[in-house]
Formats: structure tokens, sequence, C-alpha cells
């Protein structure tokens, strides 16, 4: 059985395991593209960050239908970001939760007024809400209480409810450690 034994501080990504090929697609390693495009920042986080941690899981999501596993080693007390691109959120928009969110279990209601294209209602005021809301439902942090769609939660005077994720920096924003 092999051992590898790492210092703290050190993290390995490796393309595959000893006995596995790695593979090629028009000369170019999969692994290689994977990591270059997690490191353009399809593995960052909502602030942008990328760390090592993420690029595995966004490659080792992508390689599902590759007979290729890649391989992360990690001794590390914390994770570093390797990278920080544009976030999801900025933190400006990120503290905005809690005017929207006063609670974990607070459910926004919209309406029409809020949907840009509905011109008889919309409201300037809350087209930019519900721009912002967009934003964080594209991050993750929010999701209809019905459906998938935030345009048809409006049109229907429906709810809005903060994910686990939204959850989690609804209680930074409210700690004060964001």
């Amino acid at each position: 059985m092999e051992k590898a034994v790492l210092r703290e501080g050190v993290t390995i990504l490796a393309a595959s395991r000893s006995d596995e090929l790695s593979m090629e697609v028009n000369g170019h390693g999969v692994f290689t593209n994977l990591v270059l495009g997690a490191l353009r920042g399809g593995a960052a986080d909502v602030r942008g960050r990328v760390s090592a941690a993420s690029i595995y899981a966004y490659a080792e999501a992508a390689l599902g239908a590759w007979d290729q596993r890649p391989l992360y080693k990690s001794h590390a007390a914390h994770l570093e970001p390797v990278r920080l691109c544009d976030p999801k959120v900025d933190d400006k928009t990120l503290h905005a939760l809690a005017t929207y969110f006063p609670s974990a279990d607070h459910e926004f209601q919209l309406d029409p007024t809020f949907e840009e294209t509905n011109v008889k209602a919309a409201k300037p005021e809350n087209v930019a809400i519900f721009k912002t809301l967009k934003q964080y439902q594209i991050a993750g942090l929010v999701r209809p209480k019905v459906g998938t769609d935030l345009y048809w939660s409006a049109e229907r005077s429906g709810f809005v409810l903060l994910t686990d994720l939204g959850q989690f920096y609804l209680r930074l924003v409210q700690l004060g450690r964001l």
C-alpha cells in the first residue's frame, strides 16, 4: 500500500491516479483544461475565491463521464484561495441580504411590480430589488418558494426563500463577519 505523507500547507492535485491514463482531447489534457476553467472562475465561490479543493471538486464532477479520476491530497489547516476572481455577489450586495431577509426563515414576497417586463405594473425601485434577487439566485443564495423562475414568482405574487448557503451568508452578515 502506497502512503503519502504531506507536511502542513501542501496540497497535491493530479490528473489521474498512478494506475490510470490521463485523457487528452485534440492534444490537450482534459484535466488541465478543467483546471484552467476552474481558475478562470468556474470553481469560484460566491465571493470569487478559488481554492485547491474547489478546483478538485470542479474537475472531479466534470470528469464523471470519463474513465479518469483526479487525485487530491492535502494537509491544510484552512483553504487559502489560490486565485481571486470577480465575485458572483460583491460584499455590499451580500450585506443587503439582511435588508430583504431579516431572518433565515423569512419569505420575501414578490408581485408584478418587481418584473420590468410588466410595463403596466413595474416600479423602478422594485425592479432594482428584483435584479439583486436574481443575482442572489444565480449565486445559489435564494430560490423561489414554488417553481424555479423568479419571473413567475413575481407575476404570481410568490415568495423567495434563502437557500442553506443564503442562510449561511445572512448569518455572516448579521454577525459582522463579512
